[in-house]
């Protein structure tokens, strides 16, 4: 075998095993990451399968979306819109892309940690006025720096204040009983049931229809048209934006 093809294998050992290294030391990172701010996981719907710990804002800014998210950075200890969403998540795009910018002390939950060239966290909000906001945080580490477990975890703990983590509910333990004799006197009658509670009186959604719109509030007390494909229905305490159709936005 000539030199130059022995350099060549060696040469391509080396740098497979530099990959393989970055890769298992990001793995690490994103477990241990995992382990101290526990991931939630929600589903297709939305709803929530395991809820992760509560992070709470330190730091006002973070701009999240209802249906595509926007894309934030923390740079030099302030956060702010990164990429294309500094158009798409701007204030004149607020209400057109379901748009809400939160501050110190609304809180998200954890849906997802990446390691790539930096770190980068998915975000769903808790509720706000029953709808969830999604967000996406990009951590600024440096151009070209090493990314340590350490590094991260004090980045994340600077723009949040962790909550425990959302244990399940189990059912109550029965209350034991001695079991009743003959003698113990007549027998009394178990109250009846309580009434079944109302029926869940039907809420706007994203996605529907005019039709599915007025069929649950009524005929809009104003209607207006912002171009061919979008409108807006007003009502006394509720605004709704439609676009090509469906529900886009509402408040």
């Amino acid at each position: 075998m000539h030199a130059g093809s022995r350099l060549k294998i060696a040469l391509t050992l080396m740098l497979g095993s530099s990959i393989a290294l970055a890769q298992g030391g990001n793995d690490g990172i994103e477990q241990r990451l995992s382990m101290k701010f526990p991931v939630s996981v929600v589903n297709a719907e939305g709803g929530f399968v395991k809820q992760g710990a509560l992070l709470t804002l330190k730091k006002s800014g973070m701009h999240a979306a209802i249906a595509r998210g926007c894309g934030n950075e923390y740079k030099d200890g302030k956060l702010g819109l990164v990429g294309f969403s500094r158009v798409q998540c701007s204030p004149a795009n607020y209400m057109q892309n379901g748009v809400r910018k939160f501050v110190m002390g609304e809180s998200f939950y954890l849906t997802g940690i990446q390691i790539k060239d930096t770190v980068y966290l998915s975000l769903l909000s808790e509720p706000k006025n029953d709808m969830n906001y999604k967000a996406d945080l990009k951590l600024y580490i440096g151009k070209g720096a090493s990314i340590t477990y350490e590094q991260a975890e004090q980045m994340i703990s600077q723009i949040f204040t962790i909550g425990a983590a959302q244990a399940p509910q189990q059912a109550p333990v029965a209350e034991s009983r001695p079991a009743r004799r003959d003698d113990d006197g007549p027998r009394i009658a178990p109250p009846p049931p309580p009434p079944p509670p109302p029926a869940e009186t039907p809420k706007v959604q994203l996605g529907m229809t005019p039709e599915q719109v007025v069929g649950i509030l009524g005929q809009p007390t104003t209607m207006a048209d912002a171009g061919p494909a979008k409108k807006f229905y007003t009502y006394p305490r509720m605004k709704i934006v439609f676009v090509d159709g469906k529900v886009a936005d509402f408040q």
